[in-house]
């Protein structure tokens, strides 16, 4: 409730989304939250977890890239051929 503008909020919500954590964001964060909440682990737990997506019925992968990860889509290329 203390996000500004007050009309909208969603702009302080969202600011640094999937590139950076906000330091009102940081005590929240830990290794748990992280590996439930996104697809960061070894290649090998990665492809596990994508079939289990596909398992269930999802078809369809979207990536957020980061500036600066200049080799994101060959890593994703070596999940991907496992799966």
């Amino acid at each position: 409730m203390n996000y500004e503008p007050e009309d909208a909020r969603y702009l302080s919500l969202h600011r640094g989304h999937a590139l950076f954590v906000r330091d009102d964001e940081a005590p929240f964060i830990s290794p748990e939250l992280i590996s439930q909440a996104s697809l960061t682990a070894p290649i090998a737990e990665l492809r596990e977890k994508v079939q289990e997506l596909k398992r269930i019925g999802y078809d369809e992968l979207a990536v957020i890239t980061c500036p600066g990860d200049d080799d994101i889509l060959e890593r994703w290329v070596e999940v991907m051929e496992g799966v």
